[in-house]
């Protein structure tokens, strides 16, 4: 990915996060993440919301994925590891 690519994303991105700020009702956050997929790929997002409000929402959506019984044995163990390093 070159950076006049992933600069086109990120335009794209910003034109979709101004549409959701229009038809969201106010007091409604959103975050949009972009990524490609694999390892050693690259990552953007944009939100509207804190950065602390985003990080709860995500741990929070993280603790409900965990039990899923679609959530990989994987999965379950890279969130095992990253909670007990954050401890």
């Amino acid at each position: 990915m070159t950076e006049k690519s992933l600069a086109s994303i990120e335009k794209h991105a910003r034109e979709i996060g101004k549409i959701l700020l229009d038809v969201l009702p106010p007091g409604v956050g959103f975050t949009l993440w972009l990524f490609d997929f694999g390892e050693g790929g690259w990552f953007t997002f944009l939100s509207n919301t804190r950065r602390d409000d985003m990080i709860r929402v995500f741990i929070e959506h993280i603790d409900k994925l965990m039990q899923d019984p679609k959530t990989s044995d994987e999965s379950r163990k890279a969130v095992q590891q990253w909670k007990s390093g954050r401890a």
